[in-house]
């Protein structure tokens, strides 16, 4: 969220602006986490019952498409006019374009959603080759690993840096679907438990290096060569220290952070067309609203993104997932 309203307010950051770097592997990080939760959640050495594929998917559905078809409609009527094809509304409307046209999503950042759909219909096989013995999950981690490699160093040619073909390369399921297993693959092997110190010595570590790793111009040299390994690595060693960090935190940070994540994809579908209703809102002088700058429109719309979204969760999304769990049983 602040990576985009800053941009649309400050104007494009570049590779070597720390924001910039956020825009990108704040996704990332969302990836791992994704898979790391699924694993914590679904995986179980110490259970016979076989994976619930259909259940599994069933609730799935529940809590990414009622809010996501909402976006969806929004995004169609506000930044499209409704002037799309056929074929685009319904790709959009079912998700399926996360599956056969990735960067077709209307809605704002949507096309991370669609590879996160992608990404469930491959967790069945991850939670399978983990739970089989030999190296299966090895060789699936190395699969994506390789896919990694290719999209950095062979696919994404920065040779034309207007080329669509980046953009579609880059929102390439397979393009990201290690960072996914790379979070199953770290709550399956990695056990440790940190001291403060310890996860404190990796954030740094992470932190520094995430910042300081020498990349400057266009942003899609983030995701290229050597720089998108550094970067990537920087994001799993955050990650990890958070992760298996075994203090807690002060009561306020840890009240504002469970309640940030509770949330977090309300914010995330809700926040560009909060944005945009709220320019629309400024720019209309039959309401008679005075004329504001971006400077205000930009806290404005962060204030009403956190309430919509609290309401959203709470009120929309939240009951529904509810309620399909009641008729699951």
């Amino acid at each position: 969220m602040f990576f985009h309203y800053l941009s649309y307010t400050l104007g494009e950051f570049h590779a070597e602006n720390f924001f910039g770097r956020v825009g990108i592997y704040g996704v990332s990080i969302f990836y791992i986490l994704s898979g790391l939760t699924l694993y914590k959640v679904y995986y179980s050495e110490n259970t016979s019952q076989p994976f619930n594929t259909r259940v599994f998917f069933v609730k799935r559905i529940l809590r990414i498409y009622p809010l996501m078809t909402i976006i969806s409609l929004m995004s169609i009527w506000l930044f499209k006019g409704f002037d799309c094809t056929l074929y685009e509304f319904i790709i959009n409307i079912t998700g399926l374009f996360g599956f056969i046209d990735w960067d077709k999503g209307v809605a704002t950042g949507i096309w991370s959603i669609g590879n996160e759909l992608v990404f469930y219909a491959f967790f069945p096989l991850l939670l399978l080759a983990a739970k089989r013995k030999g190296l299966w999950l090895h060789l699936m981690l190395l699969i994506s690993l390789v896919l990694y490699w290719y999209f950095a160093f062979v696919a994404i040619d920065l040779g034309d840096s207007a080329s669509p073909m980046i953009r579609r390369h880059y929102m390439n399921p397979f393009n990201q679907i290690f960072l996914f297993a790379a979070g199953f693959g770290l709550g399956h092997f990695f056990k440790a438990k940190l001291s403060m110190l310890q996860a404190s010595i990796l954030v740094v570590i992470g932190t520094v290096s995430f910042y300081a790793y020498p990349v400057a111009g266009n942003r899609y040299l983030l995701i290229t060569d050597w720089s998108r390994f550094v970067l990537t690595f920087s994001c799993i060693l955050i990650t990890i220290a958070f992760y298996s960090y075994q203090g807690g935190l002060p009561k306020l940070i840890a009240s504002i952070l469970k309640w940030t994540g509770t949330i977090s994809y309300s914010i995330y579908l809700l926040h560009p067309l909060v944005h945009h209703i709220v320019g629309l809102i400024r720019d209309n002088p039959a309401l008679g609203i005075p004329h504001f700058p971006e400077m205000i429109r930009l806290p404005l719309s962060v204030a009403l993104t956190l309430a919509l979204s609290h309401v959203s969760y709470y009120y929309f999304e939240m009951p529904i997932s509810q309620w399909g769990k009641s008729k699951l049983g």
